[in-house]
């Protein structure tokens, strides 16, 4: 029995049951990019629902917090949070001064 992968749409059997992706490149894909669309088109909530308000420090959105328990304070995701560190640093490495020249 063939199934169809939730990202890139081509045609596999499935190892298991539950398998959604043809392979684990498209489980990541989908889970890094398709999985946070909820973050991307967030409707904004009423107001009495709103604890804190702020824009994520990468992409810019505008960010909802609504629950006690949502820590959130500079990204809007982990992958945002990810790609402003991983930017960081390689703009870090390439400073004239105060760095060592090796």
């Amino acid at each position: 029995m063939k199934r169809t992968c939730d990202f890139c749409g081509s045609q596999f059997v499935p190892v298991e049951k539950k398998q959604r992706f043809c392979s684990a490149r498209c489980c990541h894909y989908y889970h890094n990019r398709i999985g946070n669309d909820h973050i991307q088109h967030a409707v904004k909530p009423p107001e009495n629902r709103i604890l804190r308000t702020f824009r994520c420090r990468q992409c810019g959105r505008v960010v909802y917090v609504t629950e006690k328990e949502d820590k959130r304070q500079r990204f809007c995701s982990v992958a945002c949070s990810r790609n402003y560190h991983r930017h960081e640093r390689r703009r870090d490495s390439g400073r004239a001064s105060g760095g060592r020249a090796y």
